[in-house]
């Protein structure tokens, strides 16, 4: 199997389509596809975003080889210390990564579910404008009605 394929299989088990990876990577839909498909061939900041939003190992990604899932114990590194240092906050207001996958997907459903609103109001306000700029153009000089 090869890296892109491993690449599309991943982002699929992680139930997110092309244009959700390309969202959270920060990218075109396009290149997400591009490297999928073996026309681009994915670059190492590539693969390190995105071994990071679907939490596989690089290595894996790169070779089918080694564990599928990161180890996430190393994550602590890119922590404050201060945040670290706080019982409080690292006990009680810590979220595992399924509830954060979850909170994840509604987001993103929740963002898809407006954009999909703003495309429905566009295509009625363009619809609306067709009609009133038809009316005009019947009647280019309207005469005011008389009483």
């Amino acid at each position: 199997m090869t890296e892109n394929q491993r690449i599309k299989i991943l982002r699929k088990e992680a139930g997110l389509s092309q244009k959700q990876l390309s969202v959270a990577m920060g990218l075109d839909q396009s290149a997400i596809s591009a490297v999928e498909s073996g026309r681009n061939k994915a670059t190492d900041n590539f693969k390190i975003l995105l071994s990071h939003i679907l939490r596989v190992n690089k290595q894996y990604l790169e070779t089918g080889e080694g564990p599928k899932k990161m180890d996430l114990s190393s994550i602590t590194m890119y922590l404050p210390s201060e945040i670290l240092s706080n019982n409080e906050l690292t006990s009680q207001n810590r979220l595992d990564f399924s509830e954060k996958e979850k909170i994840y997907r509604e987001l993103i459903a929740e963002k898809d579910k407006r954009l999909a609103e703003k495309d429905e109001l566009i295509m009625v306000l363009k619809e609306q404008l067709a009609a009133k700029s038809k009316e005009t153009s019947a009647n280019p000089n309207p005469r005011p009605i008389q009483r």
